[in-house]
């Protein structure tokens, strides 16, 4: 498979779990993650990471994303070729994406 093929990251799931954490964390905003808006849609169109887009969740989101642009499958985990279902690193404010391969 080409390795220009595009996908398609869209947010499912942007929880405001609180400042609950084992663990205190500095922040400069408080709710749920001020990046994405559940239904949000973003096409990626190479490797670079698209404007704007958090770095915790592009990282997050890299093997997912290197797997599907290059051919790969998820099949032990998604009945759906082409699909993955991704959340981000970030503990404090979670974020869920649907990663599809266009």
């Amino acid at each position: 498979m080409s390795q220009d093929v595009k996908l398609k990251l869209t947010v499912t799931n942007v929880p405001d779990i609180g400042e609950v954490t084992p663990v205190p964390i500095e922040l400069n905003y408080s709710g749920p993650c001020p990046f994405f808006k559940v239904g949000q849609e973003i096409i990626v169109d190479g490797e670079e990471k698209p404007d704007g887009f958090c770095t915790l969740a592009w990282n997050s989101f890299w093997p997912f994303i290197m797997t599907l642009r290059r051919g790969g499958e998820f099949r032990e985990f998604y009945k759906e070729p082409g699909k993955a279902f991704a959340c981000c690193g970030d503990a404090a404010r979670p974020v869920s994406f649907l990663i599809e391969r266009m």
